[in-house]
């Protein structure tokens, strides 16, 4: 499981109490995608700006852009590498 779904699975296994306004937030961080699509940061790693990524309390969540329209690629916590 990948995106916001896994995202969405490990706050509801490590912090239940807490995890409904982490997801909530994290859908309502990006959701403005839609309309602004290459809003995010470009991803260190890759150096490529059709993989951007936002930064949500201590993930990140990368996605891919393409005909301007963004894809949810990964989220996870900021502490852990990417590759």
């Amino acid at each position: 499981m990948r995106g916001l779904g896994a995202m969405a699975s490990y706050y509801q296994d490590v912090v239940p109490e807490f995890a409904p306004l982490v997801i909530v937030g994290a859908f309502e961080d990006v959701k403005h995608l839609s309309d602004l699509p290459r809003s995010g940061r470009i991803v260190p790693e890759f150096g490529d700006e059709s993989i951007p990524r936002l930064t949500y309390r201590h993930d990140r969540i990368i996605y891919v852009v393409i005909a301007d329209t963004a894809e949810i690629l990964t989220a996870y916590h900021s502490a852990r590498p990417l590759i």
